[in-house]
């Protein structure tokens, strides 16, 4: 049997339902990702302490009104999984870089470019 860790995630209440996001609250509770999208269970951000949750929160909470209307409210909630992965170096960058658009990465983690070096 595998060992259960404990994480926090972020649970999405009271989203008024649209047409991007209403197949997922039809199948139960709508989560955010640690890319900053409204998702399932299987795709919820997980990170290792309750305040990097809390801060993930509080950052996103005017961005995720801005696209989902003001109804939107948010829960920091423990959960058990078997994964071992964390989103929290991608969590914390967006928070430091204040960067929660879900097809930007923050800076820091971008991959280093390649050294390049000219021919005479």
């Amino acid at each position: 049997m595998k060992k259960l860790h404990e994480f926090w995630t972020i649970v999405i209440d009271d989203t008024e339902l649209q047409w991007h996001t209403f197949a997922i609250q039809s199948k139960g509770d709508c989560f955010l990702s640690a890319n900053t999208k409204l998702v399932s269970v299987d795709k919820a951000v997980l990170l290792s302490n309750k305040k990097l949750a809390e801060s993930f929160r509080d950052a996103t909470l005017l961005t995720l009104r801005r696209r989902h209307g003001n109804a939107v409210r948010s829960t920091v909630v423990s959960c058990s999984t078997t994964k071992l992965q964390v989103d929290d170096p991608l969590v914390q960058a967006r928070i430091d870089e204040a960067l929660f658009a879900p097809n930007k990465r923050p800076a820091r983690l971008q991959p280093a470019k390649p050294l390049t070096t000219t021919l005479n």
